[in-house]
C-alpha cells in the first residue's frame, strides 16, 4: 500500500503577543461585576423563598 507524501502549504504562523494576559478592559469589569451582582441577588431571593414557612407543614 502506497502512502502519498503531503506537502506543507506556506502560512503567516500564529499571531502571537500578550493577548489579554495583563488585564481585563472596563467593558469585561463591567458585564463580570452585574453578573456576580445578579447571581448573589438570585441566591438570596432563592434562599429567601426557602426559609419562608408556607402552609405544606413542613
Amino acid at each position: 500500500m502506497a502512502t502519498q507524501s503531503f506537502r506543507v502549504l506556506p502560512g503567516r504562523g500564529a499571531q502571537g503577543g500578550l493577548g489579554g494576559s495583563l488585564a481585563p478592559s472596563s467593558a469585561e469589569m463591567a458585564v463580570g461585576g452585574s453578573l456576580v451582582a445578579a447571581a448573589a441577588l438570585g441566591g438570596g431571593l432563592f434562599i429567601a423563598r426557602r426559609r419562608r414557612v408556607t402552609g405544606a407543614g413542613v
